[in-house]
Parts: C-alpha cells; structure tokens; sequence
C-alpha cells in the first residue's frame, strides 16, 4: 500500500510530467494488483488506473488499456517460455488480460503467441489448469473481451489444434 501511496503523490505532483513514465506506473499497478493480498489494495490500485487513465487524457479504462497492455504483454517475451504457476508474471498477465476487456480482441495475436507456449502439455500441469481457467473466463464473455474485434474465429482453430487437442492426450502422472 505504500508504494501506491508513493504512486499517487507522483501522479498528483508530477501531473503531465507522468507522462513519461506512465508505461512504468501502469505496470506496477497491474502487478499490484496481481500480487495483491487484500481487497482494499486492489480497490486502491483501480482508483490508481482510473487518476492514471486522468492524467493520460484518456477517456476511458479501455483508451488506457489500449495504450499500456500491449506493451506489457511484449515486456514478457524473454521469460514467458520459463514461467511456471508461482511466477508473478503469470499472474500479471492473468490480471492484465482480465481488467483489459475488449482491448484483448485487438492484440489476439500476442496473446495468443504466450497463450500456446505456455499451454504446451509439457509445462507444469498446475499452470496449465490456470492458463486453461484464464481462457474459460475469458469466452465466457467472448464478445467482451477476445471476440471484441471479431477476429477470434480466426484463432480458434488454433486454440483447438494447439492447445486443446494437445492437452487432451492423456498421460500418467498428470
């Protein structure tokens, strides 16, 4: 709670001065919020998106989103291959892709290129069932979040063949 504190004086003094560092501030406030251990820090950390969404000019949660997720989501490109079910960045993305909405249907792509690997049945079974209850979520409101944009019909056949069909092979110990 400190650090959001920290943060919210940096936003109230810096004003405009954020700017260039408001990619750094969303990032903390999304791992915040990943990583949080009470409700009342993660409602701390959404009052925190909303005076960054202020400061940015921006008109909505969706007009911020849009300009920080992807970004973040390309800042995992040299771990994601190593992530297992206790690695923050995983939680990060989890709520990262929760909280961005209809943003999700515009970046598939990059979603998708973490969602295959990290789906690989070879990968910690634990991580699996997480990424697997991610995408649950997820098309429970398709056209909310990674039908957005209409372009999961495009997808879904590779979520079919590389990752469901995949992780459907049976294989003793997991």
């Amino acid at each position: 709670q400190q650090l959001l504190k920290c943060l919210e004086v940096m936003m109230d003094i810096g004003q405009s001065d954020v700017m260039d560092v408001s990619q750094i501030i969303f990032n903390v406030i999304i791992t915040v919020i990943a990583l949080k251990q009470t409700d009342s820090t993660a409602d701390e950390a959404h009052l925190l998106l909303k005076k960054l969404s202020e400061v940015e000019d921006c008109a909505t949660k969706e007009d911020l989103f849009r300009k920080h997720t992807k970004p973040l989501i390309e800042s995992f490109e040299d771990s994601y291959v190593m992530w297992n079910t206790h690695t923050p960045e995983r939680l990060v993305l989890d709520t990262l892709l929760v909280e961005s909405g209809p943003v999700i249907g515009e970046i598939l792509d990059e979603v998708m290129g973490i969602l295959v690997p990290c789906l690989n049945p070879k990968k910690d079974a634990e991580m699996r069932v997480k990424f697997f209850s991610l995408i649950s979520h997820l098309l429970m409101n398709a056209k909310e979040t990674v039908d957005s944009q209409g372009k999961f019909g495009d997808v879904s056949i590779t979520v079919v063949k590389d990752i469901i069909i995949p992780n459907m092979v049976w294989q003793a110990g997991s």
